[in-house]
């Protein structure tokens, strides 16, 4: 913040690099996605991005993140649709396979990343007594996993299609 310099070490610095690579990682997704058409899919991972983008930028200026949406979805309804997915897109939990096709793969790749995004913010975010500062970046995070997932489910279900 302003002139004040932490080690490279710092766990702030670790956060903001894991989200950098997070949205490294969704970028060159959206690159291969969209060469095959998966225009609505490359929509969503945009959506993402942006999020991703305003949890570093609330970290720097100390604001809070307040309501967002995501895919259409709060972030209750994501918890809702990602714990009730059969009700929601008919898919039942499963567990990620090779079977599912290279984009689910992806998926599942980028819900993993975001969990462990989620506890490097943890650590960057704990005081001595494991107080967190920042529960609603933490809180978005977890619910940006089940963005993730909703995702893997509306791929098998056959929700996104090539434009």
């Amino acid at each position: 913040r302003g002139n004040t310099l932490v080690f490279k070490d710092h766990p702030v610095i670790k956060y903001r690099g894991a989200l950098d690579y997070l949205e490294s990682k969704i970028i060159c997704t959206q690159i291969v996605e969209e060469k095959k058409g998966y225009k609505s899919l490359v929509d969503d991972l945009e959506e993402i991005i942006t999020l991703v983008r305003k949890l570093i930028r609330v970290q720097i200026t100390g604001e809070e993140l307040g309501e967002y949406k995501i895919i259409g979805l709060t972030a209750e309804e994501m918890r809702e649709h990602s714990h009730h997915s059969t009700k929601h897109y008919g898919v039942s939990h499963f567990l990620p396979s090779y079977k599912q096709g290279e984009i689910v793969a992806k998926l599942n790749a980028l819900r993993t990343l975001t969990r462990k995004t989620e506890l490097v913010a943890y650590d960057a975010f704990k005081d001595a007594d494991k107080n967190v500062s920042r529960d609603d970046i933490i809180m978005a995070l977890n619910r940006l996993s089940s963005v993730f997932w909703i995702m893997m489910c509306k791929f098998i279900k056959g929700m996104y299609k090539r434009d």
